[in-house]
Protein backbone atom coordinates (compact mmCIF):
# COMPACT_ATOMS: atom_id res chain seq x y z
CA UNK A 1 0.00 0.00 0.00
CA UNK A 2 1.43 2.98 -1.30
CA UNK A 3 1.69 5.98 1.70
CA UNK A 4 -0.39 8.68 1.44
CA UNK A 5 0.79 11.92 0.42
CA UNK A 6 -1.84 14.34 2.44
CA UNK A 7 -0.20 15.93 5.06
CA UNK A 8 -2.71 16.84 7.21
CA UNK A 9 -2.44 14.98 11.20
CA UNK A 10 -5.77 13.60 12.39
CA UNK A 11 -7.16 12.55 15.45
CA UNK A 12 -10.32 9.91 16.16
CA UNK A 13 -12.22 9.00 18.98
CA UNK A 14 -15.49 8.42 20.43
CA UNK A 15 -16.90 10.33 24.05
CA UNK A 16 -19.01 8.59 26.03
CA UNK A 17 -22.23 10.89 27.52
CA UNK A 18 -22.50 8.91 31.59
CA UNK A 19 -25.81 10.18 33.21
CA UNK A 20 -25.44 10.03 37.39
CA UNK A 21 -27.15 6.77 38.56
CA UNK A 22 -28.21 5.83 35.04
CA UNK A 23 -24.53 5.37 33.14
CA UNK A 24 -24.31 5.87 29.44
CA UNK A 25 -26.84 7.01 27.64
CA UNK A 26 -25.38 8.82 24.59
CA UNK A 27 -21.89 8.59 22.73
CA UNK A 28 -20.14 11.00 20.06
CA UNK A 29 -17.85 9.85 17.69
CA UNK A 30 -15.23 12.41 15.86
CA UNK A 31 -12.65 12.81 14.00
CA UNK A 32 -10.36 16.09 14.07
CA UNK A 33 -8.42 16.93 11.19
CA UNK A 34 -5.22 19.32 11.63
CA UNK A 35 -3.98 21.30 8.47
CA UNK A 36 -0.55 22.58 8.11
CA UNK A 37 -1.56 25.95 8.17
CA UNK A 38 -2.88 25.84 11.33
CA UNK A 39 -6.66 25.35 10.70
CA UNK A 40 -8.94 22.68 11.57
CA UNK A 41 -12.16 20.85 10.88
CA UNK A 42 -14.03 18.77 13.37
CA UNK A 43 -16.59 16.26 12.47
CA UNK A 44 -18.82 14.99 14.69
CA UNK A 45 -21.48 12.60 14.89
CA UNK A 46 -23.64 12.39 18.23
CA UNK A 47 -26.56 10.23 19.76
CA UNK A 48 -28.09 11.39 22.98
CA UNK A 49 -30.28 8.25 23.73
CA UNK A 50 -31.97 9.78 26.83
CA UNK A 51 -33.22 12.94 24.15
CA UNK A 52 -34.20 10.44 21.02
CA UNK A 53 -31.81 13.10 19.59
CA UNK A 54 -29.12 12.52 16.47
CA UNK A 55 -26.85 15.71 15.94
CA UNK A 56 -24.10 15.67 12.93
CA UNK A 57 -21.40 18.62 13.29
CA UNK A 58 -18.81 19.75 10.92
CA UNK A 59 -17.19 22.65 12.06
CA UNK A 60 -13.77 24.73 11.20
CA UNK A 61 -11.67 27.19 13.17
CA UNK A 62 -8.62 29.04 11.79
CA UNK A 63 -4.93 28.83 13.38
CA UNK A 64 -6.19 30.76 16.33
CA UNK A 65 -9.06 28.77 16.85
CA UNK A 66 -11.64 31.58 15.32
CA UNK A 67 -14.72 29.88 14.24
CA UNK A 68 -15.22 30.10 10.28
CA UNK A 69 -17.90 27.61 9.36
CA UNK A 70 -19.90 25.20 10.73
CA UNK A 71 -22.94 22.79 9.88
CA UNK A 72 -25.46 21.75 12.40
CA UNK A 73 -28.34 19.03 11.52
CA UNK A 74 -30.54 17.28 14.09
CA UNK A 75 -32.52 14.59 14.14
CA UNK A 76 -35.38 13.62 17.05
CA UNK A 77 -37.43 11.16 17.99
CA UNK A 78 -36.18 9.56 14.53
CA UNK A 79 -37.49 12.69 12.31
CA UNK A 80 -35.63 15.39 10.87
CA UNK A 81 -35.80 18.80 12.97
CA UNK A 82 -33.42 21.20 11.29
CA UNK A 83 -30.27 21.85 9.20
CA UNK A 84 -27.92 25.20 9.45
CA UNK A 85 -25.19 26.05 7.89
CA UNK A 86 -23.38 29.08 9.53
CA UNK A 87 -20.54 31.48 8.89
CA UNK A 88 -17.96 33.61 11.04
CA UNK A 89 -16.17 36.70 8.99
CA UNK A 90 -14.38 39.91 10.22
CA UNK A 91 -17.80 41.79 10.07
CA UNK A 92 -20.73 39.18 10.00
CA UNK A 93 -22.00 36.08 11.30
CA UNK A 94 -24.73 34.56 8.81
CA UNK A 95 -26.58 31.25 9.18
CA UNK A 96 -28.90 29.90 6.64
CA UNK A 97 -31.58 27.44 8.00
CA UNK A 98 -34.14 25.32 7.76
CA UNK A 99 -36.13 23.96 10.57
CA UNK A 100 -39.57 22.49 11.36
CA UNK A 101 -40.84 24.69 13.40
CA UNK A 102 -40.07 27.32 11.70
CA UNK A 103 -39.64 26.88 7.99
CA UNK A 104 -36.86 28.68 6.05
CA UNK A 105 -34.93 31.55 7.74
CA UNK A 106 -31.53 33.38 6.45
CA UNK A 107 -29.80 35.42 9.69
CA UNK A 108 -27.11 38.01 9.60
CA UNK A 109 -25.75 39.80 12.40
CA UNK A 110 -23.38 42.30 11.51
CA UNK A 111 -19.86 42.34 14.01
CA UNK A 112 -16.71 44.33 14.61
CA UNK A 113 -14.06 41.59 14.82
CA UNK A 114 -13.82 37.89 14.25
CA UNK A 115 -15.96 36.51 17.15
CA UNK A 116 -13.94 34.07 19.30
CA UNK A 117 -16.80 31.42 19.99
CA UNK A 118 -19.21 29.47 18.70
CA UNK A 119 -20.94 26.75 20.50
CA UNK A 120 -22.13 23.84 18.14
CA UNK A 121 -22.67 21.52 21.40
CA UNK A 122 -20.59 18.53 19.90
CA UNK A 123 -18.84 17.91 22.81
CA UNK A 124 -15.75 18.03 20.99
CA UNK A 125 -15.67 21.33 19.82
CA UNK A 126 -16.49 22.26 23.32
CA UNK A 127 -13.59 21.53 24.57
CA UNK A 128 -11.83 24.07 22.10
CA UNK A 129 -12.93 26.47 24.49
CA UNK A 130 -10.29 26.05 26.46
CA UNK A 131 -7.81 26.80 23.73
CA UNK A 132 -9.14 30.56 24.39
CA UNK A 133 -7.46 30.84 27.89
CA UNK A 134 -3.98 32.47 28.19
CA UNK A 135 -2.14 30.18 30.30
CA UNK A 136 0.45 32.85 31.01
CA UNK A 137 -2.64 34.74 33.11
CA UNK A 138 -3.63 31.49 35.01
CA UNK A 139 -4.76 33.17 38.35
CA UNK A 140 -6.95 35.35 36.52
CA UNK A 141 -10.63 34.80 35.62
CA UNK A 142 -11.23 35.21 31.81
CA UNK A 143 -13.57 36.49 29.88
CA UNK A 144 -14.56 35.39 26.04
CA UNK A 145 -16.99 37.78 24.27
CA UNK A 146 -19.39 37.38 22.20
CA UNK A 147 -19.96 33.39 22.16
CA UNK A 148 -23.01 32.52 20.03
CA UNK A 149 -24.54 28.94 19.84
CA UNK A 150 -26.95 26.86 17.64
CA UNK A 151 -29.26 26.74 20.35
CA UNK A 152 -29.79 28.00 23.67
CA UNK A 153 -31.09 24.30 25.09
CA UNK A 154 -28.41 22.39 27.24
CA UNK A 155 -28.48 19.63 24.74
CA UNK A 156 -28.54 21.08 22.03
CA UNK A 157 -32.08 19.89 20.89
CA UNK A 158 -33.44 23.41 19.14
CA UNK A 159 -33.16 25.37 15.78
CA UNK A 160 -30.63 25.06 15.00
CA UNK A 161 -30.19 28.76 14.59
CA UNK A 162 -28.07 32.11 15.90
CA UNK A 163 -29.53 32.45 19.07
CA UNK A 164 -32.55 31.80 20.68
CA UNK A 165 -34.80 32.84 18.16
CA UNK A 166 -35.06 33.66 14.53
CA UNK A 167 -34.86 37.42 15.11
CA UNK A 168 -31.65 38.64 12.96
CA UNK A 169 -30.26 40.06 15.93
CA UNK A 170 -29.15 37.34 18.08
CA UNK A 171 -28.52 37.51 21.91
CA UNK A 172 -24.77 37.01 22.64
CA UNK A 173 -23.28 35.46 25.37
CA UNK A 174 -20.35 35.89 28.17
CA UNK A 175 -17.89 32.96 29.11
CA UNK A 176 -16.05 33.58 31.86
CA UNK A 177 -12.58 30.69 32.03
CA UNK A 178 -11.04 29.93 35.37
CA UNK A 179 -8.04 27.80 35.35
CA UNK A 180 -8.34 25.24 38.23
CA UNK A 181 -4.38 23.16 37.47
CA UNK A 182 -2.66 20.37 35.85
CA UNK A 183 -3.62 16.92 36.84
CA UNK A 184 -3.60 13.04 35.67
CA UNK A 185 -6.46 12.16 34.89
CA UNK A 186 -7.66 8.13 34.14
CA UNK A 187 -10.94 8.00 31.73
CA UNK A 188 -11.53 4.56 29.97
CA UNK A 189 -9.47 5.87 26.71
CA UNK A 190 -6.15 5.79 29.44
CA UNK A 191 -4.63 8.30 31.51
CA UNK A 192 -3.90 11.97 29.87
CA UNK A 193 -1.83 14.94 31.74
CA UNK A 194 -4.93 17.25 31.23
CA UNK A 195 -5.44 21.17 31.78
CA UNK A 196 -8.62 21.77 34.19
CA UNK A 197 -10.92 24.99 33.37
CA UNK A 198 -14.08 25.83 34.92
CA UNK A 199 -16.57 27.81 32.91
CA UNK A 200 -18.93 31.07 34.57
CA UNK A 201 -17.78 29.59 38.15
CA UNK A 202 -20.81 30.43 40.37
CA UNK A 203 -23.09 32.19 37.56
CA UNK A 204 -24.36 28.38 36.43
CA UNK A 205 -24.48 24.68 37.68
CA UNK A 206 -21.05 23.44 37.75
CA UNK A 207 -19.17 23.21 34.22
CA UNK A 208 -16.12 21.66 33.71
CA UNK A 209 -13.24 20.45 30.79
CA UNK A 210 -10.37 18.51 31.11
CA UNK A 211 -8.24 18.77 27.74
CA UNK A 212 -4.79 17.31 26.79
CA UNK A 213 -2.36 18.68 24.71
CA UNK A 214 -1.92 21.50 22.41
CA UNK A 215 -4.80 19.82 20.16
CA UNK A 216 -7.18 20.32 23.16
CA UNK A 217 -8.06 16.64 22.92
CA UNK A 218 -11.51 16.43 25.20
CA UNK A 219 -10.68 14.06 28.05
CA UNK A 220 -13.85 14.83 30.38
CA UNK A 221 -16.29 17.35 30.85
CA UNK A 222 -18.68 17.65 33.47
CA UNK A 223 -22.06 19.70 33.38
CA UNK A 224 -24.07 19.36 36.60
CA UNK A 225 -27.03 21.02 34.55
CA UNK A 226 -27.46 17.72 32.82
CA UNK A 227 -25.98 15.62 35.37
CA UNK A 228 -23.78 14.45 33.39
CA UNK A 229 -20.22 13.10 32.35
CA UNK A 230 -18.75 13.09 29.25
CA UNK A 231 -15.51 10.60 29.12
CA UNK A 232 -12.91 10.48 26.37
CA UNK A 233 -13.29 6.54 25.42
CA UNK A 234 -11.40 5.57 22.25
CA UNK A 235 -8.76 7.93 21.36
CA UNK A 236 -6.86 7.26 17.80
CA UNK A 237 -3.74 9.98 16.36
CA UNK A 238 -1.92 9.23 13.17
Amino acid sequence: MSKSPMKHRKISGRIDYITDNVGVEGQEWFTHTVHTDGRRTMRAYVEMHDDHLIRDVTFSVDEKWKPLDCFVRLTIHDRFQGSAWFRFTDTMVECETFTVDAGRISQTWPVKGHIPMFVSHATACDAWGNALFDKSRKGETQTIYPRLASSPLGNGGSGPLIGPSTTVTPIASTLNLDYVGEEDLTVPAGTFKCDRIILNKGLIPRFEIWTTGPDYIPVQLRYDRLKQYYKLAELKQD
